[in-house]
């Protein structure tokens, strides 16, 4: 499968790299010859991640929307090189992620998005400080581990933080959802996004970082429940959500204009 999903016309992929929390960008040449002979591709094709045909559970897709364009859902893939570690983070802040293990060996560390959690990570995410895994493991609460070794799926959560250990090269493909089983959890990230950016000098750091997550939250967040407010206007919270998202965007709107005036 991973000699497959090579088979792309993409210039650079992003990789995790070593025991710390980067990615770097390398070619696809560069990315070849780092592959074992067995993984490689023997000749280049036009296809992109579509090609592996993913289809979202139909128990899933009734009740949710995802990230699509006019050919259907927007899949992205990481692969990851045997002995990197994908330090604690978030991908991006608030959706909700359909993650499928495709080629897999690989321990996911997962912890929910609590008041405890959200507490700890805003303290030691300051520019200032290193946050690392180890550190999660020893503040953090609530800590779940998936060890994943075989093809297989689950849902990440709104705000939920990960870390990821590849013991042999990998690779798994994501999906954005937005869909109301997911809502309370979103709308308590999206409440400390505002609280965190608001007083991003308290917790030391940059105003442009701060701008970032609230652009982040707008696009990867409430975008996407505008959609589902739309597509299930039937439901009976149709009407609140769309106040809500509303009221939202006025407050990452509030949010900036305090950032860009301090």
């Amino acid at each position: 499968m991973i000699s497959e999903l090579l088979r792309t016309e993409c210039s650079s992929y992003s990789i995790n790299r070593d025991v710390c929390n980067e990615t770097i960008e390398i070619s696809r040449a560069e990315l070849v010859a780092a592959l074992p002979i067995t993984l490689r591709p023997t000749s280049p094709r036009p296809d992109d991640i579509r090609i592996c045909n993913f289809r979202i559970p139909r128990d899933i897709g009734m009740h949710a929307v995802c990230e699509e364009d006019e050919s259907g859902p927007l899949w992205n893939s990481s692969l990851c090189l045997m002995g990197s570690l994908a330090d604690i983070h978030l991908d991006c802040y608030g959706i909700t992620q359909l993650v499928v293990n495709i080629q897999c060996n690989q321990l996911w560390l997962l912890w929910p998005a609590t008041a405890h959690n959200l507490s700890w990570w805003s303290i030691h995410i300051q520019s200032s400080h290193e946050i690392s895994t180890v550190d999660a493991i020893n503040g953090m609460c609530g800590l779940e581990m998936l060890y994943a070794k075989e093809p297989q799926a689950f849902i990440l959560p709104p705000y939920h933080f990960h870390a990821v250990i590849t013991f042999d090269t990998s690779i798994h493909a994501k999906v954005s959802l937005w869909g109301f089983q997911w809502l309370e959890q979103f709308r308590r990230g999206f409440k400390w996004v505002i609280d965190f950016t608001t007083n991003y000098q308290r917790y030391d750091i940059s105003s442009e970082e701060a701008e970032r997550m609230l652009v982040s939250a707008q696009k990867n967040g409430l975008d996407g429940w505008m959609t589902v407010a739309k597509t299930f206007s039937d439901q009976p919270h149709a009407d609140e959500l769309r106040d809500w998202v509303a009221s939202a965007a006025e407050g990452i709107q509030n949010a900036l204009m305090i950032i860009h005036t301090s």
